[in-house]
């Protein structure tokens, strides 16, 4: 970035780099790359230019972006606690051993609003005995099917002949992914999972005289 090494924040180059401050993004491959770079441009480099101040009036430009990032949570729904007893049984069997549930342990696992669907010869588990024991899907319990994320982008520029700057500044918030539990007699919240990261990019560009010029940039992410 700016001719200078950008790891960005935990190694995450582009997570927190804000677009908004990017004059160009080139890509390099060639012999000139190795020249600069050594080792670390075998494979290329992306060059990234971010904007600079320009001799016009100051400018301040604010932005807000809000969306919504969805969790896959699907594709890891688990078995019912009786499903989980059937196929568990069904797997002594198939060793030749003891079933690990009884038949009235079963019943106490039945649920038939979860279990209703008689894949396993169901009906013979209704009774008044049903849902005694809990069948629990932890992943519907602790994690929402939606994050939320909020960006806030801060941005003065400007200058004169002599001196230029440009100032950015980005705070960035991940909702929570899990479920904000609630405790009952309790003035305690908690929100796991949620993150505030902070962005600061700034460049000062001085004419100090007909032949010397001065160039002074600062960047940091923090969380």
């Amino acid at each position: 970035v700016d001719g200078i090494r950008y790891e960005g924040y935990d190694g995450h180059i582009f997570t927190y780099f804000n677009p908004r401050e990017v004059e160009s993004v080139t890509v390099i491959r060639d012999a000139a790359t190795n020249a600069l770079y050594g080792i670390l441009g075998g494979n290329g480099i992306i060059s990234i230019t971010t904007r600079r101040g320009q001799q016009v009036e100051p400018r301040i430009t604010v932005a807000y972006d809000h969306g919504w990032r969805g969790m896959d949570t699907d594709r890891y729904r688990p078995f019912s606690a009786f499903k989980h007893a059937m196929l568990r049984n069904e797997s002594c069997l198939n060793d030749g051993l003891k079933p690990v549930f009884s038949e009235q342990q079963l019943k106490y696992y039945y649920n038939p609003a979860v279990d209703g669907n008689r894949e396993y010869g169901n009906a013979k588990y209704e009774g008044p005995e049903n849902g005694i024991w809990p069948s629990n899907d932890y992943y519907s319990q602790f994690l929402k099917r939606y994050q939320t994320e909020d960006k806030l982008y801060l941005s003065i520029g400007g200058g004169s002949e002599y001196v230029q700057y440009m100032c950015n500044f980005q705070w960035m918030h991940t909702g929570a992914l899990f479920n904000q539990p609630k405790y009952s007699g309790m003035n305690y919240t908690m929100n796991p999972g949620s993150a505030n990261y902070f962005h600061v990019a700034s460049n000062l560009d001085s004419k100090l005289n007909y032949f010397i010029s001065a160039t002074f940039t600062l960047r940091g992410d923090f969380k």
